[in-house]
């Protein structure tokens, strides 16, 4: 019989069944995503991999809460895995599941990522302007707005 009083911490609990989850992210605040290129090493030692590509099948938006978005302006919809564009640091780009954690994290070094800087938006007051779009497709950097 298994000694439950030792099981202390998440990391304490063992399993034969559970699997652990890695996420690949951005390096690059606001970058063009030109390539992501997943080994066929990562494929075999892994449970799982999915990127833009595997996701956008099923759907690749999530939106924001509507109680702060006004009457009339469109929801503000970010990717949950980007394709095209990262918009913040350590934005997730892809995601490993294995049967350790550790070889997760193995996993995760061994993507290749090609990127092509952006011009980042650092301060609030140049998110306002609106002359450096981190959501083209919306319009503006202002996902909503109370007056």
């Amino acid at each position: 019989m298994r000694d439950h009083s030792l099981e202390n911490y998440v990391g304490d609990f063992t399993n034969r069944e559970v699997l652990y989850a890695a996420f690949l992210r951005s390096t690059y605040p606001h970058a063009k995503i030109l390539r992501i290129d997943v080994p066929q090493s990562v494929k075999q030692k892994s449970k799982l991999v999915l990127t833009a590509k595997e996701v956008s099948d099923l759907t690749n938006e999530i939106g924001p809460t509507t109680s702060l978005r006004p009457i009339g302006q469109a929801p503000w919809r970010v990717p949950i895995l980007p394709k095209h564009k990262t918009t913040y640091f350590g934005q997730p780009l892809a995601m490993v599941v294995a049967k350790d954690p550790y070889i997760c994290a193995d996993l995760i070094e061994e993507f290749v990522v090609e990127y092509e800087p952006l011009t980042p938006v650092i301060q609030p007051e140049e998110a306002m302007s609106d002359k450096i779009l981190v959501l083209e497709s919306y319009g503006s950097n202002i996902a909503s707005s109370i007056s």
